[in-house]
């Protein structure tokens, strides 16, 4: 899961950075370097908390709280910055705000039944999150790019 975020964040990233960023603009670079990278980290640290706490409990019959919010509140804040970067790179406010609030009804989700499901289940049903932002990355990296204009997106 956190590889496959990770490659998601510089395959889909890459390109679009290299245009914006390109263009020269300082607050761009403060904004997505500087302040949403923290967030990308952030989520990951969390997933990495949470599955290291699904793994030492594999045999469990459930996840205590503290694992799944820290699992599915490392996704949400993963997915959260991605949303934000491709905000400010562009990306329509309707796709944007659909991505969001799946991302967030999924988390929600998740955390409300996860603690009732056995820890396997809650983890396939990230994973499975996991494989519809790899599926859908690169249709909306490719998306953010085609709306960029050679100095940048229109903000």
């Amino acid at each position: 899961m956190i590889t496959a975020f990770w490659w998601l964040y510089f395959q889909n990233g890459t390109t679009i950075s290299t245009r914006v960023l390109g263009a020269g603009s300082l607050v761009l670079v403060r904004d997505v370097l500087g302040i949403a990278h923290y967030l990308v980290v952030l989520g990951l640290i969390g997933i990495a908390a949470g599955l290291g706490g699904a793994i030492e409990l594999a045999d469990s019959a459930t996840l205590p709280a503290s694992v799944v919010i820290s699992l599915c509140g490392g996704v949400v804040i993963y997915e959260i910055a991605q949303v934000l970067i491709g905000r400010r790179y562009g990306l329509s406010g309707r796709v944007a705000g659909l991505w969001a609030t799946l991302t967030v009804a999924l988390g929600a989700v998740v955390i409300i039944l996860g603690t009732s499901w056995p820890p396997w289940l809650t983890v396939a049903v990230l994973l499975a999150g996991t494989g519809v932002h790899f599926i859908v990355g690169p249709y909306l990296a490719r998306r953010v790019t085609s709306g960029l204009s050679p100095r940048g997106p229109a903000l």
